[in-house]
């Protein structure tokens, strides 16, 4: 470089050689970069995988990325070999969309040779990828299992989906199209063996403990995989010398037991655990007391209580407050795995202790958050005559310090609620309903959440009582996110309530919140609406024309905001009301506003008249004239009104793009208008 800071020709070529091109093409890519000096290089070509996979699509595959894949394994360099890692499931993805016959068998032979030395690499950090990729596999490979847990599958899918390329589809291949082998081959032909010898290599610690927990997160989503074998791996390996392979043990073992079936784990898991629960380190116990709850769900009732009920009772007094902690904050959901009516009180008194934080634990304010989010499972099981045991705890939780406390209560309010009964909501949770209502906002939002709900319990008279407590926090000024909220609960309030109070109470305050000046509680009230008209209709025809007198209002209002919102309540109507009762309450006032000066209110007619009036069986009574009115709206004077009134057809060539909403029309968040 010059003394003036120029670039000469030499550090120009330096730059390019810098330089990542993604224009040239997926073959010349992979033979530039892939042997590159450079480590960014080589790292950018495996984050290309996704698209490189695409273009080349199957062919090419085989031929170009699987053996860059075989080379870049044994990089040198930690970074490249982790984020090889990460593309493992994009490249599996890219093999079973092409639908060939064989690319199960390619997974197996080709794929599971990279991922292998991943799963043991040195660095931990390429571990932990690696394994979170086989387990991403194993759920690509079987994502319709009937025997795995939902949620963590789910939760799976989404992660798989998120590494596939945009243009690609939205849901996961159907491995069977792939070939005639069952969806879990991949597990048994190439998991299986690779747990089993890692966990019988003597020489390596690491491997050993790698088994474990490789076993652990199968375990987790697809619990039918385990078998006898598995089981007789975690048991020859829960006397490990080393305390680490003990602790990922003590971890596995809980669910690896629950699809293990009774016998199998009185037999051999049951001992192991209850071995593991009397180890000399105090992280395998805490393992133990993190497994605990699994183990409860995995055996006899008879076994339960007297064999894990006196292991946790020893865990609260253990020597080390880490462990002790952690039977604490495992204590409700173990509660729960006790039929109701026949839980040891000896249980639910280490539950009531919880409420002091209990001074022989470590993070005592965690505790009590603990004991406050299992509160309502404790509940349910102990069921509504247990309510006399917990209802002092209730009190002293509801009136916590720590907001967040307070907060995990309101959410869960009307389940409490709901498994007492309506006398002892009224004696017992009335005080702390009312505390909850005057307490910061993110307490008060959980049982605004659930009013409607809470409200239910209550009898009919005490619910009276309350009415003028909704109508105060529909008229909260402060926080729009309480009206959004009694606007989404309009129709539930209306079900609870007498003839008069509807008409009182409840209709004027559905006309307020479609008035409201946030978009996004004038969008919960119009979505409600259609609901709460029906349930009018069927209470009092004079209620019905009240409301729609109060709604029709909108129509004729003089800001153009409030006329939109009528159209757009149209739109909510048309597909949940009757047709017959949407001629007659909503179409004459939609059909003025489909001249309305304003392009913003034009448009939503046009889209409410296309998508939901049209064509549409039993609107033959106005067939006619909707047909009229979007042929005029389809010659209308603004691009927008024209190209909803063309839906579902393409609109004319002057329409270039595709807009989802009109340029000129702006919704608000937590701005007024």
């Amino acid at each position: 470089m010059s003394d003036f800071g120029y670039f000469d020709d030499d550090d120009e070529e330096e730059v390019d050689q810098l330089l990542y091109d993604t224009s040239i093409g997926a073959e010349e890519r992979i033979e530039k970069y892939g042997s590159s000096e450079l480590v960014l290089h080589r790292v950018h070509l495996i984050k290309d995988i996704p698209e490189l996979c695409t273009e080349l699509e199957y062919s090419g595959v085989l031929a170009h990325v699987l053996p860059f894949m075989v080379r870049a394994v044994e990089d040198d360099e930690a970074v490249v070999r982790q984020a090889l890692a990460e593309e493992l499931v994009s490249v599996c993805l890219a093999i079973l969309r092409s639908g060939d016959a064989n690319g199960v068998d390619v997974i197996c032979e080709q794929v599971m040779p990279v991922v292998q030395p991943l799963v043991v690499d040195e660095n931990v950090q390429v571990r932990c990828v690696a394994a979170d990729s086989l387990q991403m596999m194993c759920a690509l490979m079987d994502p319709h299992n009937p025997n795995s847990k939902p949620s963590t599958l789910e939760l799976l899918r989404g992660r798989i989906l998120a590494l596939a390329p945009r243009t690609a589809s939205d849901r996961l291949p159907e491995v069977a199209a792939c070939g005639d082998r069952p969806a879990s081959f991949l597990f048994h032909s190439k998991v299986q063996p690779l747990l089993l010898e890692l966990s019988e290599n003597e020489e390596m610690e690491e491997h050993r403990v790698i088994a474990a927990e490789l076993l652990h997160k199968i375990a987790l989503v697809f619990p039918s995989y385990l078998n006898q074998e598995l089981l007789h791996m975690l048991v020859r390996s829960s006397s490990d010398a080393q305390f680490r392979v003990r602790k990922a043990v003590a971890l596995a073992l809980g669910p690896c037991c629950l699809k293990l079936g009774n016998e199998l784990v009185k037999e051999s898991g049951l001992p192991t655990f209850l071995q593991l629960c009397g180890d000399d380190i105090w992280g395998v116990r805490k393992a133990c007391a993190e497994s605990l709850v699994s183990l409860s769900q995995s055996v006899s009732s008879e076994e339960r209580e007297h064999k894990l009920v006196p292991v946790f009772e020893k865990f609260t007094t253990d020597l080390s407050r880490w462990v002790r902690t952690s039977a604490y904050q495992n204590l409700g959901p173990l509660i729960a795995t006790f039929e109701p009516g026949c839980v040891p009180s000896r249980l639910l008194e280490c539950f009531i202790s919880m409420k002091g934080g209990n001074e022989f634990v470590s993070g005592g304010s965690d505790i009590v958050l603990h004991c406050a989010y299992s509160f309502p499972g404790v509940l349910l099981t102990v069921g509504a005559e247990g309510w006399g045991e917990l209802k002092e705890l209730y009190s002293h939780l509801s009136q916590d310090l720590q907001w967040k406390v307070r907060q995990t209560l309101s959410y869960s309010l009307h389940e409490v609620a709901r498994v007492i009964g309506t006398a002892a909501t009224e004696e017992d949770l009335l005080p702390a309903f009312d505390l909850f209502l005057k307490d910061l906002d993110q307490v008060k939002l959980g049982v605004v959440t659930h009013l409607s709900a809470f409200l239910k319990v209550l009898s009919p008279d005490t619910r009276q009582n309350y009415v003028a407590i909704v109508e105060e926090i529909q008229a909260e000024s402060v926080n729009w996110r309480f009206r959004r909220l009694i606007a989404q609960q309009l129709k539930e309030i209306a079900t609870l309530m007498g003839v008069d109070t509807i008409r009182s109470s409840v209709i004027p305050m559905a006309s307020e919140l479609c008035l409201d000046q946030v978009a996004r509680v004038r969008e919960a009230a119009v979505k409600d609406i259609g609901p709460l008209l029906l349930h009018v209709r069927e209470r009092d025809e004079s209620l019905l024309s009240e409301l729609v007198s109060a709604l029709t209002q909108l129509a004729e209002n003089s800001s153009c905001i409030h006329r939109q919102t009528f159209a757009h309540l149209c739109e909510q109507l048309a597909p949940c009301i009757p047709p017959e009762m949407f001629a007659e309450i909503a179409f004459p006032a939609l059909r003025t506003l489909a001249s309305d000066p304003a392009a913003n209110v034009r448009f939503v007619c046009a889209r409410a008249l296309a998508q939901h009036v049209d064509g549409k069986d039993g609107f033959g009574s106005i067939a006619d004239e909707v047909a009229a009115l979007i042929a005029r709206l389809k010659e209308d004077g603004d691009r927008e009104v024209r190209y909803f009134a063309h839906w579902p057809l393409r609109p004319p060539d002057e329409f270039t793009r595709n807009p989802q909403e009109p340029q000129h029309v702006v919704e608000e968040d937590d701005d007024e208008y």
